[in-house]
């Protein structure tokens, strides 16, 4: 009697081990054919696209779930939501660069139904090329009163190798003014530093941009964004 019972336990064992082994076969597995991409060296207003390619190595269909990229500058149009056995999808992604500098390294996040590793990371990479880098990026003044002189200062550096050479500039705002005229050059590798004054007339914010139209090869004009905010002296009467 023992041994019968023991001959059914283990030949219900058996049915489980196989059982278990029949559905980890027939599950999805999601394998990046491609873990990330990289550009190099690309000039800021170029626009970068590229497809990641989601393979499914599993016996089941791959279900995707989510796909998130790391930030605003980063699009993903649209992706499909089942992957059949054997089949590879491809997913477009749309980078937006037109604000970096330097190095940069950014993320797509794509969630599927594979228990075994459901969330994969692409990563995509470039080094954006500027050929002039502005510090700090916006014209920014720290007070202002009325009927007062303010000045501050930005950074203009020619990275290229070229020479930019000044042919007009546009300034939306009357009372801002700039160091900078036409005829005047910032050649390679130099730096300008741009003083930009105002005189507020009346409280509130201010906004205004400067337009630099430029001789140069790469770029036609540079601009900037000036802001700040007109208040009274506290220790006015």
């Amino acid at each position: 009697m023992k041994k019968t019972i023991s001959n059914k336990l283990s030949l219900l064992l058996g049915i489980l081990v196989l059982f278990s082994a029949n559905i980890l076969n027939a599950q999805p597995s999601a394998v990046l054919l491609e873990k990330e991409k990289s550009w190099g060296d690309v000039h800021y207003q170029v626009a970068l696209t590229t497809d990641i390619h989601l393979y499914n190595a599993g016996k089941d269909t791959l279900k995707i779930l989510d796909v998130r990229p790391g930030c605003g500058c980063t699009t993903v149009p649209g992706y499909p939501e089942n992957i059949a056995p054997g089949d590879t999808a491809t997913i477009a992604v749309d980078l937006n660069i037109k604000t970096f500098s330097g190095q940069i390294t950014k993320s797509v996040t794509i969630t599927t139904n594979d228990p075994q590793n459901y969330r994969l990371v692409y990563l995509l990479k470039c080094n954006v090329i500027r050929p002039f880098v502005i510090v700090p990026r916006y014209i920014s003044f720290d007070k202002l009163y009325i009927n007062e002189l303010a000045t501050t200062k930005t950074q203009i550096k020619n990275t290229s190798k070229a020479t930019a050479k000044i042919k007009d500039i546009i300034i939306e705002r009357s009372n801002l003014k700039v160091n900078l005229k036409p005829g005047d050059e910032i050649k390679p590798d130099e730096t300008f530093e741009l003083e930009t004054s105002i005189t507020p007339d009346k409280l509130g914010h201010i906004h205004g941009k400067i337009k630099i139209l430029i001789d140069h090869p790469d770029e036609e004009f540079i601009e900037l964004s000036a802001y700040g905010r007109v208040i009274e002296h506290k220790n006015k009467e």
